[in-house]
């Protein structure tokens, strides 16, 4: 979905016409569960939090200020839902990276040795804080540009990328030290 038809929907949304907002959900739906997914590790949760940022953007959808795309705007919204549930029950849980590439098609590799890498940066991942498992989500799972991620979290580019580095070295630091991967 483009920019000018995003716009499109909210403006006929705003104008009354709420079967409008359909096209934004059926856009971005599956992305929005995959990013929660990845975040708490349940697909129920992911659902859950999904329904609940759909309907709250709805409901503030007058508020959506247009300086960055809807799905950035959307992601915030989740993932401030995202934080209230992981401070309520403390429900965030592995976050996978099996999107990385990470394939079993490498020469000279020895069957299944990536597989059992992939796995091991998953469980690597997980044992990231939060707020370095959700840049490390947004960058190289969603593929979301620096400039994005920094919209959706509400700080500064050099703050995203900072924590990307940072997670980075976490992660190279946590598999160090299970020998998994050595300099």
């Amino acid at each position: 979905m483009t920019r000018d038809e995003e716009i499109r929907c909210i403006d006929r949304c705003l104008d009354g016409h709420a079967e409008s907002y359909r096209p934004l959900v059926e856009t971005y739906h599956a992305r929005l569960i995959h990013l929660l997914l990845k975040m708490t590790g349940r697909p129920d949760v992911a659902e859950e939090i999904a329904q609940q940022a759909f309907l709250k953007a709805y409901q503030k959808l007058a508020s959506f200020r247009r300086e960055s795309s809807f799905f950035t705007w959307l992601t915030r919204i989740a993932f401030r839902l995202s934080y209230d549930s992981f401070r309520q029950e403390n429900r965030f849980v592995d976050v996978t990276i099996e999107d990385l590439p990470l394939s079993n098609d490498q020469d000279g590799a020895v069957p299944g040795e990536n597989e059992e890498m992939a796995q091991a940066v998953q469980a690597s991942v997980a044992e990231l804080k939060p707020r370095y498992r959700e840049v490390i989500a947004l960058r190289f799972i969603d593929e979301m540009p620096v400039r994005e991620i920094a919209e959706t979290l509400r700080v500064g580019e050099s703050a995203v990328k900072m924590r990307i580095h940072r997670g980075l070295e976490m992660l190279k630091e946590i598999l160090q030290r299970k020998k998994i991967y050595e300099p």
